[in-house]
Formats: C-alpha cells, structure tokens, sequence
C-alpha cells in the first residue's frame, strides 16, 4: 500500500533548510510503524460510528477558543493581544491552513493514531517557525542512541 504524503511534503523536501521534510519522506517509504498502524486511519472512512465521534471532538475542538496567556513575574497569567507572534503564528499556520484546520486535523489524528506530531519549518536554525503541518504518527521515528532516551524525533 502507497503512502500518499501531502503535496506540501513534496514541495518542501527540494529546499536546502528542510532537510527534515526528505527525511521524513524516506521514513514514510520504509512503511508503518507497528504501534501506530495506518489501519486505524483506513476505519475512520469505512465506519459511521467512529467518523462521527472523531468529527465531534475536532469540531468541538475548533469551536474552544484560543487563548495564549504571558507568565507575569508574581507568577499569575495575561492573555497576550491579537498581534502576539505565537497567536499570529497559530491563527494563520502556513499557506494553506487556518488554525482552526491545524486544531482539527491535531484533533482528528490523535484520536485516529494515538498521537500528532507537528512539523515546525523555520528559516534559520536560531529564527522562530513560519510554517507549522500535522504529521501523522506512523511518519515519525524516534532518534535513539545506544542506553540513552530518544534524543528527538524524526
């Protein structure tokens, strides 16, 4: 069975700085990993029943509204203004997703594969994301050393 991976994978993997996006992409061909199989996203098309509950909690998802708040010195919190970066970045996600696409489809694979990854594209190794993409499960293998935790993810 072929994995068809986003066009904005495609796109991606022909730049320098993402490097990320071809590894990603070799990862996605050597096949599924077995504690997130993609069979589980196969069930979400073929059964009303649970199409009609992973929609429910990612519409439900959508309709909470946002609030990013600031850590003040005294430790309370503020919600942060509209123009804050990181609410900027998490209302408007990359070219072709809103927030509300992102939250969705985080919503919609975490409860089809167990877990959502996001991929944050950022010019320059020191500079904050421009772009941020769901990424299912079963494309993402851990970065293990020998006697050591996973050092990242890839």
């Amino acid at each position: 069975m072929a994995l068809h991976l986003p066009t904005w994978l495609k796109r991606q993997a022909g730049t320098p700085a993402r490097k990320s996006v071809s590894v990603l992409q070799s990862v996605a061909a050597e096949g599924n990993a077995d504690w997130s199989p993609i069979k589980y996203a196969e069930y979400y098309a073929k059964s009303v029943p649970l199409y009609a509950a992973v929609k429910l909690r990612a519409d439900a998802v959508v309709r909470a509204p946002l609030v990013v708040y600031r850590r003040l010195g005294d430790g309370n919190r503020k919600p942060v203004s509209a123009t804050y970066p990181l609410k900027t970045q998490l209302n408007k996600v990359n070219a072709d997703m809103t927030g509300a696409d992102l939250w969705r489809a985080t919503s919609t694979l975490t409860d089809l594969m167990g877990a959502c990854y996001w991929l944050l594209l950022k010019p320059g190794p020191s500079s904050t994301p421009t772009e941020i993409w769901p990424v299912r499960a079963n494309l993402i293998r851990p970065i293990k050393r020998p006697r050591q935790p996973a050092q990242g993810f890839i």
